[in-house]
């Protein structure tokens, strides 16, 4: 086989058999060799044809045993439902559209969604604080990132609007029948209505099916690295019901799907809780990611082909026609985490379990963590300190002859300008992670009415990104200084025009005394890309705030 390849043909990077001694490779290459590798054939076992047949179902995974479903257990019969389906009156939102409108009674954007009406795009929510992030769209995808949304993505981003793909899942299932719902209108039923609410902090879904009626609500908390997934379910049929509540999570712990996810390592604690830790990358090495239910769950699995099936996807998930999940610590192939927690629910009465998941960068953060998100009453302690960290916030106040611009202006920008400029940089289309050299300024220039010690700190730190030639990065990751130097012409000026601004709001001179940096790096020439990419370190020359927009000023001219 070795001898019919052409290993001088360079061209050729995919469909090749490369023979090369461990000894050029040393201990720690060999090692990073055999870390990298799918598949490890060692060849002193045998003829090679056997020893690729044997790894054909070495050892076949045992799934757990298909629900076994009598012929007396039916359908749940709906005239059983003794309470009728409440969703918001739509004719009381502000600004009603045909498809949603705000709430100001709750200070919030409802969505209705319906087998005949559903928004043409996605509609997007984006909640964030400075640690941890998700993007929520109408459809019910979620995913979710921690410190980066780019390069530490914690699930996988199916930001796809075509697609039907998501990588935090919910269903319920009722086991006696084995029909399961969802709360998310892209997994559940088709024929329901959907209530969908968008808040400053928060994502929730609701809708009744199957005589039961389903609230799921996604938050994070106002300054911890974790986020909640709150369900709520209640039982508004005359007959007792016995539940099981799902949740599926398709980890990532970086960038891309193929660099990362064969690498996932898991850990389990009591509770069933999942540690899960990812360290074949360059970035963010110290992240341990912690999933459970509150108050721990029945069963657990960290196989995808478990939870999704072999060939199946998160609209018809294989666990969900098994009688649970298996607990094997082992993921036999791609890795996920998927949870189930079963419940019993007498006529009227509800249920509330809360899934979680965060991220810690140490073991003492870890402990601490586990134990607030392992008591349910966190998750709404969190909620209601979510909310009035949002309502403390300083806003503006301002009268319009324009209503809805002015609802716009008094509190939704503000909130979504600091969840998804500030700290997510991400939108569903671009999920970013970076600073913007320009994009940031002029968000400083609206965050003025409302934090200027913030857009005094940016100032700075967006001058300690020029270069002693008064040019700029036109963006950067801010933990490791990574970003691009280009040609272009008007980055760089919007620092002295964001100066001038602050200090006519202000009156602060003295930040013009301020000492910073200069960076050094490779200048892109007329005949070379249009930008240089790379990670860039400060020079020894400083400058003044002042000196820093002469140049930048002197470099347009």
């Amino acid at each position: 086989m070795l001898r019919t390849q052409n290993h001088n043909n360079q061209q050729a990077d995919t469909g090749r058999v490369v023979h090369i001694r461990a000894e050029q490779f040393g201990e720690v290459g060999c090692e990073a060799l055999l870390a990298a590798s799918t598949v490890y054939i060692d060849a002193r076992g045998g003829v090679f044809a056997d020893l690729v047949r044997g790894l054909v179902r070495t050892h076949p995974f045992k799934f757990p045993p298909r629900l076994n479903l009598s012929g007396s257990q039916k359908k749940v019969d709906l005239d059983t439902t003794f309470k009728k389906e409440v969703y918001t009156d739509i004719s009381k939102l502000d600004f009603f559209n045909g498809i949603g409108g705000f709430d100001k009674t709750t200070d919030s954007y409802v969505i209705s969604i319906t087998p005949e009406i559903r928004p043409p795009a996605p509609w997007s929510n984006i909640v964030a604080n400075k640690d941890i992030g998700f993007v929520t769209t109408d459809k019910g995808l979620s995913f979710t990132w921690a410190r980066n949304s780019y390069d530490n993505k914690l699930t996988v981003a199916y930001n796809d609007p075509l697609s039907s793909d998501t990588s935090e899942a919910v269903y319920v299932r009722d086991e006696k029948s084995g029909e399961y719902w969802s709360p998310l209108p892209m997994l559940g039923d088709s024929a329901s209505r959907y209530e969908i609410r968008y808040g400053e902090g928060y994502s929730e879904y609701i809708t009744h099916q199957g005589g039961l009626r389903l609230r799921l609500r996604m938050h994070v908390a106002p300054k911890e690295p974790i986020k909640y997934f709150t369900l709520d379910i209640q039982n508004n049929t005359d007959i007792e019901r016995v539940l099981a509540a799902f949740g599926y999570f398709e980890l990532l712990m970086g960038s891309f799907p193929e660099e990362t996810k064969k690498h996932i390592i898991f850990n389990i604690r009591k509770g069933n809780i999942i540690i899960a830790s990812q360290q074949y990358r360059n970035n963010f090495v110290d992240s341990r990611v912690f999933l459970g239910i509150a108050g721990g769950a029945d069963n657990y699995t960290v196989s995808k082909s478990e939870f999704i099936g072999r060939f199946g996807n998160v609209l018809a998930p294989a666990a969900l026609s098994r009688e649970g999940l298996s607990s094997d610590h082992e993921s036999h192939g791609e890795p996920a985490v998927g949870f189930s927690r079963r419940v019993k629910l007498s006529p009227g009465e509800n249920a509330t379990i809360v899934f979680f998941m965060g991220e810690s960068i140490s073991e003492d953060a870890l402990e601490y963590f586990l134990e607030r998100s392992c008591d349910a009453k966190s998750a709404e302690y969190s909620f209601l300190k979510a909310k009035t960290y949002s309502n403390s916030v300083s806003k503006i106040s301002v009268e319009l002859p324009d209503r809805e611009l002015a609802l716009l202006c008094n509190r939704f920008l503000l909130h979504q300008t600091l969840a998804s400029r500030i700290y997510a940089h991400a939108g569903f289309f671009q999920i970013g992670g970076s600073f913007g050299f320009r994009d940031q300024m002029q968000d400083a220039l609206f965050l003025l009415w409302h934090d200027p010690k913030w857009v005094r700190s940016h100032i700075l730190e967006s001058a300690a990104h020029q270069f002693i030639e008064g040019d700029v990065l036109s963006w950067w990751h801010s933990y490791n200084n990574f970003g691009a130097r280009t040609r272009i012409s008007d980055h760089h000026l919007w620092l002295p025009y964001v100066v001038s601004r602050y200090i006519d709001f202000t009156g602060d001179k003295s930040v013009l005394d301020e000492q910073i940096p200069y960076l050094n790096g490779e200048l892109p020439g007329d005949d070379e890309p249009q930008s240089v990419i790379g990670v860039f370190y400060p020079g020894r020359e400083n400058g003044s705030l002042y000196e820093h927009c002469i140049r930048a000023v002197e470099r347009a001219l």
